[in-house]
Formats: C-alpha cells, sequence, structure tokens
C-alpha cells in the first residue's frame, strides 16, 4: 500500500498550502517595514516565502530573524513547533493506525498537547540552569531560550543568535 492514502494526502497537501500561505503572509505583513524594508517588492515576496518554508524543514534564512518583530518571531515559533508533525501522523499512519480518517485528527490532536509539556519541561529546565545568565546578561533572554528549544524540538535549525558570536544562541548556554 501507500504511505498515505488519496484523503489523507489531500489534507496534508491542503494543510501545507495553508500554512505556506500564512507564513509568508506574517512575515510579508509584520516585518514589510522592518527587516524587509531594504528590498524592493519581488524580493520581499520571494525572501518571505524563502524564509516560511525553510522554517519548516531546514533552518536556512535570509534575513536576521533576531530583526523580526516579537509578534513575528511568535509567529515563526509555532510553525517550528508544527514543523514535524505530517511526518510523525504518516509514519504513525503507516505503521499502525486504524484506516480511518478521524484517526489522523486525535493522533495530531494528542501529539500537540503531550509535545507541549515536553517543550516546556526542557525549557524550564534550560531557565532552572542559566538562572544567573538571565540575571546578569540583557543579551540572555526567555524569548531567545523559547525560540531555540521550540526550534530544536521542530528539528529545523533556526536560532536568533548572540551578539558577537557567529553561531545558535545555544552555544552561550553552560
Amino acid at each position: 500500500g501507500h504511505l498515505l492514502p488519496a484523503l489523507e494526502t489531500k489534507i496534508l497537501l491542503i494543510v501545507l498550502a495553508i500554512l505556506t500561505i500564512l507564513g509568508t503572509g506574517q512575515i510579508l505583513i509584520l516585518d514589510w517595514n522592518k527587516v524587509l524594508a531594504p528590498y524592493p517588492v519581488r524580493t520581499k515576496l520571494i525572501a518571505a516565502f524563502f524564509n516560511d518554508i525553510n522554517t519548516r524543514t531546514s533552518g536556512f534564512n535570509s534575513i536576521n530573524f533576531a530583526e523580526l518583530k516579537i509578534s513575528s518571531i511568535l509567529c515563526v515559533m509555532v510553525l517550528m513547533y508544527i514543523a514535524a508533525y505530517p511526518i510523525g501522523v504518516r509514519v504513525s499512519r503507516a505503521l499502525n493506525a486504524p484506516s480511518n480518517a478521524a484517526y489522523i485528527g486525535q493522533y495530531i490532536k494528542q501529539v500537540l498537547f503531550t509535545s507541549q509539556y515536553f517543550v516546556l519541561a526542557c525549557f524550564l529546565a534550560i531557565c532552572i540552569a542559566e538562572d544567573d545568565r538571565f540575571q546578569n546578561d540583557p543579551n540572555f533572554t526567555f524569548l531567545g531560550v523559547l525560540f531555540e528549544v521550540v526550534s530544536a524540538f521542530g528539528t529545523v535549525g533556526l536560532s536568533l543568535g548572540y551578539p558577537g558570536i557567529p553561531y545558535a544562541f545555544s552555544a552561550e548556554w553552560s
């Protein structure tokens, strides 16, 4: 058989199209006059699309995510958080799922609620371990840590960086 039957394939493609439209749109709307400001319109469109797709896949970027508006960073974190789910749904469905479409919705609901606790536990553990840095370093922020944790969870590889180092913010953690 196929990894995904026709109905599940159509649902997956529709969801991916919606995520792409929303992700590209949020970068364009929220950061048109900020990070994208120096670029011509065509480049803005291409950069928003490129960065949206890579937010859910490879972690490449053509804009500095640390310069995005906080609202845009939060939207990017949502996209990174859900980045791994289509693969999880396909694999689980192929291996042991009952053959009905309702299972996918049930599976996604279960995974979203159990994985959020894992992300929260990782975030809290890092915050506890790095408490002194939060107190003494203004560049060491909760948003930066949460962004890094969500990026790792979604297997994306994006980072907001840290001033003065050419690599990920997590490299500064003890």
